[in-house]
């Protein structure tokens, strides 16, 4: 792709850090041909860097005027879609909300607009991995009744996933892990958390009584040791604002596979 003299944009990868870039589209003038997680581009002859911090004041005046300018919906479409695993998602994303400040609610009539149509497609491509995984996922039982469950999803939506089980598990104990991306998310009961940490090869569970051990150490250390805990990635897989909406959550656009 030719980028002659193009701003790419960079941020942290979250959510919010999404909407932060978006926000300084309209009050900072910065106006990016492409934009990047940090670290996922190198800098070229022809083109200029700019790294955006995260900032939750003007990202929540963007979800904000998402949500009442183009529509509720909009922010489901659009933080799902966040999670596809695709170079292109941020910078179609963007477009895709500036031109739903323009047309408001009828921002998804505009198919012939490439990035509409990416976002919507990748949006359902995600919910429908998320709603796959909730109905098919296996937990094993340890005898400390620990449930502990492995996915790779091809998307970055163990937080959606995990917040399903969230709901549904109150007052049991649960693991979910990422083996994909080396992440877990971790429930004592109510709520949970996402953590860098992950499990090794736990094996059998019924025979190998060192492995329960083992877990069971594990997982009470990834709740009790606040170091362990990367609110960072809870932030970027699943912010708390958005939570309230997504619990019955369905992706239905009827677009063309």
């Amino acid at each position: 792709m030719d980028r002659q003299g193009e701003l790419i944009v960079t941020f942290d990868g979250s959510f919010d850090g999404l909407l932060t870039v978006v926000y300084n589209r309209f009050y900072e003038n910065l106006r990016p041909d492409f934009i990047s997680k940090r670290g996922n581009v190198q800098q070229r002859l022809d083109s200029q860097i700019t790294d955006i911090e995260t900032d939750f004041d003007k990202s929540a005046k963007v979800y904000e005027g998402i949500a009442s300018k183009i529509s509720p919906g909009a922010i489901h479409t659009v933080y799902y879609a966040s999670l596809k695993d695709d170079a292109e998602i941020y910078t179609k994303i963007y477009r895709y909300i500036l031109l739903g400040f323009k047309v408001h609610g009828d921002i998804n009539n505009y198919l012939k607009e490439d990035y509409v149509l990416g976002v919507l497609k990748a949006a359902k491509t995600v919910g429908r991995e998320a709603n796959f995984l909730r109905e098919f996922i296996r937990f094993k039982e340890t005898k400390d009744g620990i449930l502990y469950g492995e996915i790779s999803p091809e998307s970055n939506c163990l937080g959606i996933v995990a917040h399903h089980f969230a709901d549904r598990f109150l007052g049991l104990k649960w693991i979910i892990a990422d083996k994909k991306r080396d992440i877990s998310a971790v429930s004592g009961g109510e709520g949970f958390i996402l953590t860098d940490d992950i499990l090794p090869d736990i094996g059998e569970f019924a025979d190998k009584e060192e492995n329960l051990i083992a877990l069971w150490k594990m997982f009470h250390k990834t709740i009790a040791n606040e170091s362990r805990v990367n609110p960072k990635l809870q932030t970027q897989l699943l912010p708390k604002r958005y939570r309230k909406h997504m619990t019955e959550f369905q992706i239905d656009f009827n677009l063309p596979d």
